[in-house]
C-alpha cells in the first residue's frame, strides 16, 4: 500500500497591461491517495480539492483506476471527476471521463501506451468543452 497527503498554499497578485486584476489573493489545494499494488492487480486513487475563498472557488476532483499486469502488458480502466461548486460568479464545471487503455513494458527502459477516454460534460450554467472522445498514444523512456 501506497498512502500520499498533499497540502499546498498560495497567493495570487497579477497584473494585465499595468492594471491590478488580483491582489493578495489566497487559494489552496489539499489532495490524499492510496494506491494498491497487490501481485497482479494495480488499484490507484486520487482525492483532490482546490480553494480559492475569495471568489468562492471550490473544485473537487477524484480518480480511481484497476489495472492488471498480464506479462509485460497492463490493461486498465479508469474513473474520474471534476466538480466545481456553485459560486458567485455563476460557475458549475462538472465533468467525468471514463477510460481504458493498455501498456506495454517493451523493456525496463521504455513503455508503450494507448488510452481512450470519453468525457461527459455535465455543467449546468456553462459547459466548458461539451462532450468529448479522445484516443492517445504515449512513449515512457527512463534513463
Amino acid at each position: 500500500m501506497e498512502l500520499r497527503a498533499t497540502y499546498m498554499q498560495g497567493q495570487i497578485d497579477r497584473s494585465v497591461d499595468g492594471v491590478v486584476v488580483a491582489e493578495d489573493l489566497k487559494q489552496a489545494f489539499s489532495g490524499v491517495s492510496v494506491n494498491f499494488n497487490l501481485n497482479r492487480f494495480i488499484i490507484l486513487s486520487e482525492f483532490n480539492r482546490y480553494e480559492r475563498e475569495a471568489s468562492e472557488i471550490v473544485i473537487d476532483t477524484s480518480m480511481v483506476s484497476l489495472g492488471y499486469h498480464w506479462g509485460r502488458f497492463t490493461p486498465h480502466i479508469t474513473h474520474s471527476l471534476l466538480k466545481q461548486k456553485h459560486n458567485a460568479a455563476g460557475g458549475d464545471e462538472h465533468h467525468t471521463t471514463n477510460s481504458v487503455g493498455v501498456r506495454w513494458d517493451y523493456n525496463d527502459s521504455t513503455a508503450f501506451k494507448i488510452q481512450y477516454d470519453r468525457t461527459e460534460d455535465k455543467g449546468v450554467v456553462i459547459p466548458v468543452s461539451g462532450d468529448a472522445e479522445l484516443i492517445s498514444l504515449g512513449v515512457d523512456f527512463v534513463f
